[in-house]
């Protein structure tokens, strides 16, 4: 028995390292979890890594560092587009090896999802042809079990009455497929991936396949009408900045209370058909209609998993320990005893594995929306971006460029809220920046104290350079202090630099506590979170780093402090 409590173990959900919670998802707290699921993949087990990266992937993206999550992307999209990787997912070796089917790869609209999510990526970089390839192969086709749920529902059983929608859909197909001993009846059917034929058409505008876009649009449009207006945009290429929103959690998987063998995803954001309202600089572009609910994708039995190949194994689990005790008894030897007692064991543990997977992506979103734009070239724009009748969405994004060039460009907003009781922070409607940065420059008028480095007093997250030297002088650093001696602060404080020595993962930001410094991408729930909150001042760990602060604007104070205005001859007093 000892064996099959250890088989058992696997078939429960064990995300393991990482059970991200979802509260901090809910709250935009992107960075903490984004350097947790980083620092985990060293340890984490080879057939949970896909399932790691892909969360890594997506708080990369809404944490506004997509080169973070780089290497995750190109391991995740080798893995789905790998064939074989879980060999033995049908017939008999999946019966006889378990082991061989539990690398997670995801549920097909995880796998649809982790596609789309990767064209996004791509999409960031401008590199719309990987965007294009990377939509297309999240359009793989689905299975329809019409057949199957006709036959399963006729079927009588000892299990009581099916439920009702894609409960007893789900049930219909197992029972069926016990019956009959071998797969169920289904027809391989084209995608109803609303989000992947949208990321294509865009993509594929991107690089003047004007073909493929009209076919990828008209295709959307037939699965879902309300996205007309989005896809005559679109076609007629009346935008240059395209937002991929994503919002809520994504459903819960648990197994089905009337049968462990059965997978079900139970919502925990709500469903609805609420339009996404966005407004550029006060000004409206109109209510956007939701591309995909993830919640309909994972309840729709045309998506489902392996529940068919389940209910074989328990089947012939049962199978295994009835013929077990015919031997036992019918051989009144040791020999059939032995034979009799094996078959059983082995037919404990067909049933100990055969109960379904609940491993799943707890980061994946509830529902995503696609909004285009018209931004002027060049000029920093404030978005604001809100589900109709859901305050908790709401998310200003204090700066937004227009792209410069003939592409057009993607951001990525992860919009807060959507978990149970967790309202958005102040920090995504407060529309602020609080702290100078690589994008907006100075945060105050000069000369001001404000506009020095924030390990130091001030207000500035900037990455050194000569320029950014130059404005710490005129704004009250004294001369003696040159480039290398700002470069020396920040590694006697442990502070890394992003792109300075190394081209490494960038970490959590140290106005959350890391120890990195740099500028999330603009147009990103990270950017507005990290510099739109007024944090407490920084507190110098070496005596050189704390020797200059006091020396500049004293001690460090318990609270954020106010804007520190300083007159020319404070400045030349200070040199």
């Amino acid at each position: 028995m000892l064996v099959v409590a250890g088989v058992v173990q696997i078939g429960c959900n064990t995300s393991g390292a990482i059970k991200a919670p979802i509260g901090a998802v809910s709250a935009g707290d992107f960075g903490t979890l984004r350097e947790t699921i980083a620092a985990s993949l060293s340890t984490v087990d080879e057939k949970e890594s896909m399932l790691q990266r892909h969360k890594l992937v997506l708080m990369s993206l809404a944490d506004g560092t997509p080169e973070s999550g780089a290497v995750a992307a190109d391991d995740v999209y080798q893995l789905l587009r790998t064939q074989g990787v879980n060999e033995g997912a049908e017939g008999g070796i999946f019966l006889l090896s378990e082991d061989a089917v539990r690398t997670w790869k995801g549920d097909p609209h995880e796998q649809a999802m982790a596609f789309a999510h990767l064209a996004a990526f791509d999409a960031m970089r401008r590199d719309w042809g990987n965007a294009r390839s990377s939509a297309s192969a999240g359009l793989f086709q689905i299975r329809d079990f019409s057949e199957a749920i006709v036959k399963g529902r006729a079927i009588p059983t000892q299990r009581g009455p099916l439920p009702q929608g894609a409960a007893g859909d789900r049930a219909a197909i197992a029972v069926e497929a016990a019956e009959r001993g071998d797969d169920p009846a289904y027809a391989f059917v084209r995608s109803d991936f609303e989000l992947g034929y949208l990321m294509k058409a865009i993509a594929s505008d991107q690089i003047g396949e004007t073909g493929e876009r009209d076919e990828a649009l008209a295709a959307a449009v037939s699965l879902a009408p309300r996205l007309g207006p989005l896809a005559e945009r679109v076609r007629t290429g009346d935008y240059n900045t395209v937002f991929f929103v994503d919002f809520g959690l994504g459903p819960e998987k648990v197994r089905a209370p009337y049968d462990p063998v059965i997978a079900l995803y139970r919502p925990i954001t709500r469903s609805d058909l609420g339009t996404l309202a966005v407004t550029v600089d006060g000004r409206s572009e109109g209510d956007v209609a939701i591309a995909t609910d993830v919640n309909r994708l994972a309840q729709d039995v045309r998506w489902a998993g392996y529940e068919d190949l389940r209910r074989a194994k328990d089947n012939f689990g049962n199978a295994l320990i009835a013929g077990g005790a015919i031997t036992a008894a019918s051989l009144d030897n040791d020999t059939g005893a032995a034979v009799g007692l094996g078959l059983i064991a082995a037919g404990l543990i067909q049933k100990a594995t055969s109960g379904a997977d609940t491993r799943y992506n707890e980061l994946i979103p509830q529902r995503t929306y696609i909004a285009v734009a018209n931004l002027t070239p060049g000029a920093l724009h404030r978005v604001e971006l809100a589900i109709v009748n859901r305050p908790e969405s709401q998310l200003i994004l204090p700066v937004v460029p227009g792209p410069t060039d003939h592409s057009a460009r993607l951001h990525y907003v992860r919009l807060p809220g959507g978990g149970p009781g967790v309202p958005n922070g102040p920090w995504a409607v407060s529309g602020e920046i609080n702290y100078a940065n690589d994008v907006t420059g100075p945060i105050a008028p000069a000369p001001s104290l404000d506009n020095l480095p924030w390990i130091i007093g001030g207000r500035c997250v900037r990455t050194p350079n000569a320029d950014v030297l130059a404005e710490y002088h005129a704004n009250g650093l004294p001369r003696r202090y040159q480039l290398e001696d700002l470069y020396s602060w920040y590694e006697l404080e442990g502070i890394q630099i992003a792109g300075r020595l190394v081209d490494a993962p960038v970490g959590r930001h140290v106005l959350e506590g890391g120890t990195w410094l740099y500028t999330p991408a603009p147009g990103s729930a990270g950017f507005a979170r990290l510099f739109g909150a007024v944090r407490a001042p920084y507190r110098p760990k070496s005596p050189p780093v704390a020797a200059v602060r006091a020396e500049l604007v004293g001690p460090p104070v318990s609270s954020p402090g106010t804007l520190l205005s300083l007159t020319t001859a404070q400045v030349e007093a200070s040199r």
